[in-house]
């Protein structure tokens, strides 16, 4: 199925197990692994929310990448009057990576 909307429309319509997400990058990215984090999917229910606590960097300030109250991007849902684009190529992505659990090693 050829569906485009945001993830929680296409959980809703298709489950979260059918939802795949196709994007091809414009340009080069960078990658961060966090790998002294993990957790067990089945112990959660779907979806996931992430939330960034801080992000840090000239391209990153909340002036220029987040938008104002009130503004959309569909115009007839947005209650903001001024102008606001979004800057190009500030897109975050987060991934999650299936890994192996790791084995507790015996006490000595």
């Amino acid at each position: 199925q050829n569906f485009k909307g945001d993830c929680s429309a296409c959980f809703e319509l298709f489950g979260a197990e059918n939802c795949r997400v196709s994007y091809d990058y414009p340009e080069a990215a960078s990658r961060d692994d966090l790998m002294a984090t993990a957790f067990v999917p089945s112990d959660y229910s779907r979806a996931l929310r992430v939330t960034l606590t801080k992000i840090a960097g000239p391209d990153l300030a909340k002036e220029r990448i987040c938008p104002p109250d009130g503004w959309h991007w569909d115009p007839k849902q947005s209650n903001y009057t001024g102008k606001w684009v979004p800057p190009d190529k500030q897109d975050i992505f987060i991934t999650l990576t299936k890994v192996e659990k790791e084995l507790q090693a015996p006490a000595p």
